[in-house]
C-alpha cells in the first residue's frame, strides 16, 4: 500500500493533485470567504489564472474585479497576468448567509393579534397569525411599519 503524499505527488491527468491543492489554498487565503466558496481555481499556464464560478451574479461580479484580483494575487506572490473566469456548474450547492431569526417581541404578538381580530374566518386569522409570525423573525416592527422589507 502507498502513502497518501506519493499519490498526489504524482498528480492526476494533466494537473498535478499537489499543485491544484496549493493553487486551492493559495486562493481560499487571498479572496473573501464569500469568493472563495463560489470559485474554484484550476491551473495557471503562461500567467493566465482559470477559475471556474458556480455563480452567474459572481461571474459578472468577478469580472469587473478581474485586475483588482490580479494585484491582490501579485502582491501575495503568485505572478498572475491574468485571470481568466468561466461558467462551471457547482457541485456543492452554495447557500446565501441566513440572518439569525428574530425572537418576536410582545409589541409584535400584540400587533398580530390586534389585526387578526379583523378577520372573522378562523382558518384565514390562524394563516395570517403564522404568516405574520414567520415575517417578524426576519424583519423587525420597525421594517413592518416603514414597508423596508
Amino acid at each position: 500500500m502507498r502513502k497518501i503524499g506519493e499519490v498526489l505527488k504524482e498528480g492526476a491527468g494533466a494537473v498535478p493533485v499537489q499543485k491544484f491543492i496549493n493553487l486551492a489554498g493559495f486562493w481560499r487565503s487571498a479572496m473573501t470567504e464569500n469568493i472563495s466558496k463560489v470559485t474554484t481555481p484550476v491551473k495557471i499556464t503562461g500567467g493566465t489564472l482559470l477559475v471556474l464560478v458556480h455563480d452567474g451574479i459572481w461571474l459578472t461580479e468577478l469580472n469587473y474585479m478581474k485586475e483588482e484580483i490580479v494585484e491582490r494575487l501579485n502582491g501575495r506572490g503568485l505572478p498572475v497576468k491574468t485571470i481568466n473566469f468561466k461558467s462551471a456548474p457547482s457541485f456543492v450547492k452554495y447557500e446565501k448567509p441566513r440572518k439569525k431569526p428574530n425572537e418576536i417581541t410582545d409589541r409584535e404578538i400584540f400587533y398580530i393579534e390586534k389585526f387578526a381580530e379583523t378577520i372573522d374566518n378562523k382558518k384565514l386569522k390562524n394563516s395570517f397569525k403564522g404568516a405574520m409570525r414567520a415575517y417578524f423573525t426576519r424583519h423587525t416592527f420597525e421594517e413592518f411599519i416603514n414597508g423596508n422589507s
